[in-house]
């Protein structure tokens, strides 16, 4: 299994976009299944991130999930269908603490 990195570290204490990961090597290729897997750590408050993907090279971003994480809850692990550019968006900011973004090959 294929694991790439969308995120370490990310602060959820405020709203902010993660640079975008360029998909393009096998399994974890555009238009493909694949796994978003969030670790939590210190989170106080409930937080949700947007997993975003564009289709034209970053000019515009989609939706392709979105997490609530409440601050109990170490992760969460959701299926998505992956584009060629994806990256992670705080739309709800927490009061504490950080989080890694892992997308998986399924």
């Amino acid at each position: 299994m294929k694991t790439i990195t969308l995120a370490t570290g990310l602060a959820l204490t405020s709203t902010s976009a993660t640079t975008a990961v360029t998909l393009r090597d096998t399994p974890l290729l555009p238009y493909r299944s694949a796994t978003v897997e969030v670790e939590v750590a210190g989170a106080t408050g409930t937080t949700t991130m947007l997993i975003e993907g564009s289709e034209n090279g970053g000019t515009s971003y989609s939706t392709l999930a979105t997490i609530s994480i409440p601050a109990a809850s170490p992760g969460i692990k959701t299926a998505i269908k992956a584009y060629p550019l994806v990256r992670v968006r705080n739309s709800l900011s927490g009061a504490a603490g950080t989080a890694n973004v892992y997308l998986e090959a399924v």
